[in-house]
This record gives C-alpha cells, sequence and structure tokens, in this order.
C-alpha cells in the first residue's frame, strides 16, 4: 500500500519539496562547499606560481647548458689549433706548457662562471617561490556573509 500524497510530501520524497530546491538553503549549508571552492582555487593558485617558477629555472638551466657547451667547444678549439699549429710549425705536435696553463685557466674560469649561474638561477626561482608565499599570506581572507550560522 502506498502512503497518501500528503505524508510523501512531508517526508520530503517530492521533487518540488524543500529538500530538492537548493535556492532556499541557508550560507550554513553552502559553506562546506564555498570553503571546499575555496581551498581548491588556493591550490591551484600555487601550483600555477610553481610552475611558472620551475618554467623559469628551465629556461635558465636551458641557457646555462647552452653556455657550457660553448665552453668545451672553445676550450677543445683552442686546444687542437694548438696541436696544429704545433704540428705544423715542424714541432712534435706537443703544446707549451705556458699554452696549456692558459686553456686551463679560461676553462676554470668558464666553470667558475657556470656554477654562479646555476646557483643564481636556483636562488631566483626560490626567491620567486618565497615572494608568492609571502604574497598570499598578505591577502585578507575573504570575507564571509554576514549572516549568523547555526554553529556560531
Amino acid at each position: 500500500m502506498t502512503p497518501p500524497k500528503t505524508e510523501k510530501r512531508r517526508n520530503g520524497l517530492d521533487a518540488n519539496g524543500e529538500l530538492f530546491n537548493l535556492f532556499a538553503k541557508n550560507d550554513g549549508f553552502w559553506w562546506p562547499y564555498r570553503s571546499f571552492a575555496k581551498a581548491l582555487l588556493a591550490t591551484q593558485k600555487d601550483a600555477s606560481a610553481y610552475l611558472e617558477s620551475n618554467r623559469d629555472l628551465l629556461d635558465e638551466m636551458r641557457d646555462i647548458v647552452r653556455r657550457e657547451q660553448d665552453l668545451s667547444l672553445e676550450i677543445s678549439q683552442k686546444a687542437l689549433d694548438k696541436v696544429v699549429k704545433n704540428g705544423s710549425a715542424g714541432g712534435n705536435g706537443m703544446a707549451d706548457p705556458s699554452e696549456v696553463n692558459a686553456i686551463f685557466d679560461r676553462a676554470m674560469i668558464g666553470l667558475q662562471e657556470l656554477g654562479e649561474a646555476w646557483m643564481n638561477a636556483q636562488m631566483r626561482s626560490l626567491d620567486a617561490m618565497r615572494s608568492h608565499a609571502a604574497n598570499a599570506l598578505k591577502q585578507p581572507p575573504a570575507r564571509r556573509s554576514g549572516r549568523p550560522m547555526a554553529a556560531e
């Protein structure tokens, strides 16, 4: 036996009833959904800042790797030029120790510059993340509705 129509409405089973009318709900009903959406939005902003920082770091790393390649080509070119020069001059093909020292000095200076470039790129990336975190902390929290909720 089915219950009478009036009893169905009291139990909230009617599709037109207040249970299914989401627009009639108060702030207490919507608060968990809003706070979850705010948390997701903050997470998305943080992820976006992290990705932007990593993209900048990867761009700088690509430039540094190119500089490393250029340095290695420059050093090998100098070494080979000295060997060819000494070999064509009727020598034994061995480079003068001062020339070898000059090549190694250039290599050491270049490696030191590249090491500094690596450190600076990483520090800029960390600074970007720190500034994003500091800006997130400075922003005032979003104001909730002025109407008091039952739990307050």
